[in-house]
């Protein structure tokens, strides 16, 4: 079929309008909007390149200061109904907007929808040359969405969707389009007035189908446009809140059942500034840190465990603040043994004189403490520390009781909640995304309900922890982008009294609270035989020893969810839904990750600390998991440069490893907000004009594996090995 065409003309096609609920109608089609740039750097000359130039300066090779940075857009398409025009210059999409508003009549009061998959890029190129009527961030620089005065509306995909542009084309289950992933070359510096080949055209083309194909799907499922949420997390929050208000799956409306979540919600507040700030120092995530006793060391034979949806089981087995809490005087040792026991307790704490008491791990982390005098830190992590002050939960207390003493503790703002489960309308609604989920995977036929399931059961826990009061990101169309300060206590009133609420902040922060606590019964378990471990999963040898443990936990797993269902009239069944194969997958169980005869996932494993660590599978494949590299990217090189010699792979992961630019997949983004205008030469030796008002300059980075001073520090202090 023939999507591309010529002029503007030829895409414009009637479309039906819809009006929602204040009064503004939209197209309901779907539409795309995708860039094509080229960075590189130019001297006063005007000459380019791809790579800023060195020059020598003292002993040392230092940026030349006179090569700046600079970047062009060179080509641009604009999508509707499945039909794209590509077209070069700022006039040409000026006009082609122009064209799109006149055609359709568009204005604030009557929209079109153009989704962007990035906005943030676009949008630094885009911004001065449009006037902006709203623009919607979650950061600076960062927009959800952003209004044009003349009624078009550009969306973010990605955040609607949270898939890179590659990995978009996958959830396609209808419109079968994929990007042309690495068809484009972006050494090559191009302009508006580069010869463009039809590989390159089409690439563009095809960035802009994948797109437009994954939001027909949506208004297809969805039913229109109107049903679109403006993030990922959106359409989930719609999810649970609908069962919370409304009484069945056709979503009629249920005054009563909408009044009595209603009065009980209301009674869930955050009543000061100081208690907010104080659940806000409370909340942490998940626990990811390696044993320091065995950082740079190759091991052999490693199991791997992870819990099966670790946070949606915590979310339905335990219990939850359900009141707004209260200040509790302790006056004795029993006082607090009893809150810690029958309470969710929230409190500051300084601890004098602390240390630890095992050597395999440490559960603090040194970015949510506020430390006096000498302390030694594990990677981030607090061995031990003259005085140490932070905010805790009881779970994070009990944990620390365990693994830490000290000589004096002191507790302040000792807050109680009572406690109970979650609404039985949140916890149905995990069980049944979750049984989805399991009973879809892999039925042919169910491919989009069981990507929407299971993203549902991920995102659950995540609308749950969404700040309430967050920086408010503002644009203006003379100053451009500015941050401002939200006002605390009015953000919490709005929090408190908003008649479409339906959660209460403090759930998601013991959510992750009862994870740790879960996760850290392993690690107390496999002790030495602990080697790393990532929010949900652990990395041990010696699995035989340990698997009493894992029977044990996991009945305790089924107990738990038996207890639960007893109390709320569930059927148990829900907890352990079948997968295609008739085999039952309980939640929250520790789960194998590897042969179940064997009990190895990894014959070869090395870890340099939290989110680095490389490994050989059973069957000899090797690869790694290093936080802000593409393996996809990284592993080909380390295997071309070593000759496929693994051994000499593991050896050279180690502090200093340098990955060269090209083959990390990382870039570095530098937003340039002065304009730039000058004559440059393009890789086909055509000299041309190009101007710029605000743009982008991507950079391909490189990276070098490095472990800090501090954690160099503490190792040396036992691990003479690693130094010798």
């Amino acid at each position: 079929m023939e999507v591309m065409y010529n002029s503007i003309e030829d895409i414009l096609t009637p479309v039906r309008f819809i009006k929602n609920n204040k009064g503004v109608e939209y197209a309901n089609v779907s539409c795309s909007i995708d860039i094509e740039t080229s960075s590189f750097y130019y001297d006063p000359d005007g000459n380019v390149r791809k790579d800023q130039p060195l020059i020598q300066k003292g002993n040392k090779m230092i940026p030349d200061p006179k090569w700046k940075k600079g970047g062009c857009m060179y080509m641009y398409g604009i999508g509707i109904n499945g039909k794209v025009v590509i077209h070069r210059t700022y006039d040409e999409l000026i006009n082609d907007i122009n064209r799109i508003v006149e055609y359709y009549q568009l204005s604030l009061d009557k929209r079109m929808i153009f989704f962007v998959h990035n906005l943030a890029y676009e949008m630094q190129w885009f911004r001065k040359h449009f006037k902006w009527d709203k623009v919607f961030a979650i950061e600076e620089r960062k927009p959800i969405y952003a209004i044009m005065t003349n009624g078009v509306e550009l969306r973010c995909s990605y955040l609607l969707s949270g898939y890179r542009l590659e990995k978009l084309g996958d959830q396609l289950t209808k419109y079968k389009v994929k990007k042309l992933v690495g068809s484009l070359d972006y050494d090559l510096i191009r302009t508006p007035y580069t010869k463009i080949t039809d590989e390159e055209y089409h690439y563009l083309i095809n960035d802009n189908l994948v797109v437009m194909c994954w939001i027909q799907e949506l208004m297809e499922r969805l039913g229109n446009i109107l049903k679109f949420c403006i993030t990922k997390t959106g359409f989930v929050r719609k999810l649970v809140k609908d069962h919370c208000f409304y009484e069945d799956k056709s979503h009629r409306s249920n005054k009563y059942k909408y009044i009595q979540y209603r009065d009980f919600i209301s009674n869930l507040t955050i009543t000061s500034v100081a208690m907010y700030k104080q659940l806000k120092r409370a909340f942490q995530g998940g626990f990811t840190h390696a044993n320091s006793w065995y950082v740079g060391k190759v091991l052999n034979n490693l199991g791997s465990f992870d819990f099966t949806s670790s946070y949606p089981f915590c979310a339905i087995s335990e219990k939850y603040p359900m009141d707004s809490g209260k200040i509790v005087e302790l006056h004795s040792k029993e006082d607090l043994e009893k809150y810690l026991k029958c309470y969710c307790c929230l409190f500051d704490v300084t601890f004098y004189d602390l240390e630890s008491k095992i050597d395999f791990e440490h559960y603090l982390s040194i970015s949510k403490c506020k430390i006096e005098g000498d302390y030694f830190n594990d990677n981030g992590r607090v061995v031990n520390a003259e005085k140490l002050s932070t905010t805790l939960t009881e779970q994070d207390y009990m944990i620390i009781k365990k693994t830490y003493k000290w000589s004096k503790c002191e507790y302040r703002n000792f807050r109680v909640f009572k406690k109970a489960y979650l609404p039985k309308d949140i916890i149905l609604t995990i069980l049944e995304e979750y049984g989805k989920k399991t009973k879809l995977k892999g039925v042919e036929g169910s491919e989009v309900e069981y990507q929407v399931s299971k993203e549902n059961v991920n995102s659950i826990y995540g609308m749950m922890v969404t700040d309430i009061a967050r920086e408010i990101f503002n644009y203006d169309n003379d100053t451009g982008w500015s941050t401002q300060d939200p006002d605390l206590k009015e953000e919490l009133e709005k929090y408190n009294n908003h008649k479409q609420r339906f959660l209460y902040y403090p759930w998601g922060v013991w959510i992750t609270a009862y994870a740790r606590r879960n996760l850290w019964t392993g690690i107390l378990e496999f002790k030495d035989d602990y080697k790393y471990s990532d929010t949900d999963s652990v990395k041990v040898t010696n699995v035989k020893d340990h698997l009493d443990y894992i029977n044990k936990y996991n009945n305790i797993v089924i107990n738990k969810l038996k207890k639960m269902c007893d109390t709320l009239d569930i059927d148990f069944d829900l907890c352990k839904p079948k997968t295609i194969k008739g085999e039952e997958k309980m939640l929250g169980v520790w789960d194998f990750e590897g042969d179940p005869d064997t009990f190895i996932s990894y014959s070869k494993f090395k870890t340099l600390g939290a989110k680095r660590y490389l490994y050989i599978y059973p069957n000899g494949d090797i690869s790694f998991t290093i936080s802000g590299l593409n393996k996809k990217v990284c592993v080909p090189y380390l295997k071309e440069k070593f000759n496929n010699d693994y051994d000499k792979i593991f050896d050279n992961f180690k502090d200093g490893m340098y990955i060269p630019k090209g083959k990390t997949g990382k870039m570095v983004h530098t937003y340039m907000d002065d304009p730039i205008d000058l004559e440059i030469t393009d890789y086909q030796g055509i000299r041309s004009h190009i101007k710029e008002l605000s743009f982008i300059h991507l950079e391909d980075s490189d990276s070098t594996l490095s472990i800090s001073n501090g954690f160099i520090e503490y190792l040396k202090s036992f691990r003479i090995d690693l130094f010798n």
